[in-house]
């Protein structure tokens, strides 16, 4: 019993150090990085291109190329977007992994983009993800977008069919996180 107590308070004193050191030794963000709190939505309009095959009872999709239409009050990110999904559904549950990259040219920055990467995972009471991508261009170079994504069901994504000239959109996520912008305040 003795050895089982022993166990457990050296576990808990090596967890606290770690945690201690972590906090000491981590680097705090940039002075002078600046911090706005930001939300889009992204509703895939168009599938341009992409590969599905079924196999052992899981759904593939590859290379899914979607042109989407990024809704925000941020200038950040109000424009047109590029998604390249792929994802493996397990048809018996509904569970699924999804993954790809995402490009947004905002309107108010159009020699300048985001770049970056997402990923979604399905299950049973969930159904969202992240999102993390990097300025590029002369208005946004060195900037990051950090999102959470939450999965639009279809009725409420039936109600951005004026963003896709009246035609139903493919899919959809809520997109909300902040942009850090280095050198500001």
């Amino acid at each position: 019993m003795k050895s089982k107590v022993y166990h457990l308070v050296s576990v808990v004193v090596m967890l606290a150090i770690l945690t201690l050191a972590t906090s000491l030794f981590s680097n705090p963000a940039a002075a002078g990085t600046g911090r706005i709190d930001t939300g889009a939505y992204n509703i895939a309009c168009v599938i341009l291109s992409q590969k599905m095959w079924l196999e052992d009872g899981v759904l593939y999709i590859r290379d899914r190329v979607l042109e989407s239409v990024v809704i925000s009050e941020s200038e950040y990110h109000q424009g047109r977007g590029e998604i390249v999904g792929n994802a493996n559904i397990d048809l018996s549950t509904g569970y699924g992994t999804f993954h790809g990259t995402l490009v947004i040219y905002p309107d108010a920055y159009p020699e300048s983009y985001w770049a970056g990467s997402w990923t979604m995972q399905i299950t049973e009471n969930s159904r969202d993800g992240i999102a993390r991508l990097k300025g590029y261009g002369p208005d946004l170079e060195g900037n990051m977008i950090k999102a959470d994504l939450f999965y639009l069901p279809p009725d409420v994504l039936a109600g951005f069919s004026w963003a896709c000239g009246g035609s139903p959109p493919i899919s959809g996520s809520l997109s909300s996180g902040f942009v850090l912008i280095p050198g500001s305040k």
